[in-house]
């Protein structure tokens, strides 16, 4: 068994959500799990505390590997995938689609030695051609790094449980804080967002229809006061104004209609051309991020390769480079675009050595371009490789 431990040092507010239910807008909510903390006083207790899970930790970081792996391969020209079929791409980037009722059993000889000839699939294992391969990979949940959780990292004797850490209030003191995004007022939970619909105004200003961008800037500022003095519930946007200037000037009808790219001569009235702008509006991106882990509540995670079959040496080798992977990434959790997420990774041995000072993934990468042929005969004959005695080349 080998082990690592990995230290996400967060230099923004971290946020790993569960999915939102079907049909709702706002209802995706932080990943919690209950650890047992303990006080300084020593007693312990069960706490909520926010986390960004394994799973999530493993998924994104196998997506890359797995993608410089078949890059070495020469499966990817000019950005595409070639020469690969879906069903083998999905075991090998996602882990495949579940074996079901009919699950197939491959040849004994093949179940084991695919572990040696493809590691970079028997790691993460999965589902191929109905066909299931445990992994060897284990991936724990990305902790918060807080006084109350220490006695968990000594448990598990990692070489960062001897660092400062804060307690947990700084980070108890966050949860209930929601970073909202909306442009619309949610009641009780997002704060005023006006609706802006400036670069449309500029726009009809550069054309010189300086009375439509008034007749919007006057529906818009009619609007967000109604919002302001909350007074309506849910005040609907109407742009009257700005609909009659549009049904009184047919330059300018025409002007928005190439603007908005309207090209359904049924839609190109004044009263069609204002709803596309109104569902524009309500097509904004409504969302919070609930709970997120703030930013210098560094995480740590463990990650281990399990026994299991496979030539130790290659499969140690795989490991690494995966582990790799992961130390070269500077972002967890999700919501990247916004910000969220960005780390510095940090990964010790078990002796408390810097990872890299250790690390074997350069076996890998050798291994890959010395084999490149016959690794390429297996994943392109992979049903005929499991389950029949024929050789494949």
């Amino acid at each position: 068994m080998k082990k690592v431990y990995v230290k996400f040092n967060t230099i923004s507010p971290v946020s790993h959500l569960t999915p939102p239910n079907k049909d709702t807008r706002m209802t995706a909510t932080q990943r919690m799990i209950k650890l047992v903390i303990e006080k300084q006083n020593g007693k312990k207790e069960v706490q909520n505390v926010p986390v960004v899970s394994g799973g999530s930790l493993r998924g994104k970081n196998r997506r890359a590997f797995i993608t410089k792996v078949l890059g070495e391969l020469g499966y990817y020209k000019d950005n595409l995938l070639v020469g690969l079929s879906q069903e083998v791409f999905e075991a090998l980037i996602a882990g495949g689609r579940q074996a079901g009722k009919s699950e197939r059993f491959p040849q004994v000889e093949k179940y084991i030695s695919i572990y040696n000839d493809l590691p970079f699939f028997g790691l993460f294992g999965g589902v191929v051609y109905k066909a299931f391969f445990p992994g060897r990979l284990s991936v724990g949940f990305a902790i918060p790094m807080v006084e109350e959780t220490r006695h968990l990292f000594i448990g598990m004797d990692s070489p960062y449980a001897d660092e400062n850490m804060p307690g947990i209030s700084a980070l108890i003191d966050a949860l209930g804080n929601r970073h909202t995004y909306t442009r619309r007022k949610v009641e009780n939970i997002a704060v005023l967002d006006e609706v802006d619909f400036s670069d449309i105004a500029s726009l009809l200003r550069d054309a010189n229809f300086d009375e439509a961008a008034d007749a919007l800037e006057n529906d818009m500022t009619s609007y967000n006061d109604k919002l302001a003095a909350g007074e309506e519930d849910n005040p609907k946007l109407v742009l009257k104004e700005l609909k009659k200037v549009i049904e009184s000037n047919d330059a300018l009808r025409q002007h928005m209609v190439a603007m908005l790219k309207i090209t359904k001569p049924s839609e190109q009235t004044a009263s069609k051309i204002v709803g596309k702008l109104i569902n524009m509006y309500n097509l904004q991106m409504l969302y919070e991020v609930p709970n997120p882990i703030p930013a210098g509540i560094n995480l740590h995670s463990y990650i281990a390769m399990t026994p299991g079959l496979g030539d130790d040496r290659l499969m140690a080798a795989t490991f690494d480079a995966f582990i790799e992977t992961i130390a070269e990434s500077r972002y967890i959790g999700g919501i990247h675009n916004k910000g969220y997420g960005q780390v510095i990774t940090e990964v010790k041995t078990e002796n408390g050595k810097n990872f890299g000072e250790t690390s074997d993934a350069e076996y890998f990468w050798t291994w890959l371009k010395e084999n490149k042929k016959q690794i390429r005969a297996a994943l392109e004959n992979l049903e005929k490789y499991l389950f029949t005695g024929q050789k494949v080349s």
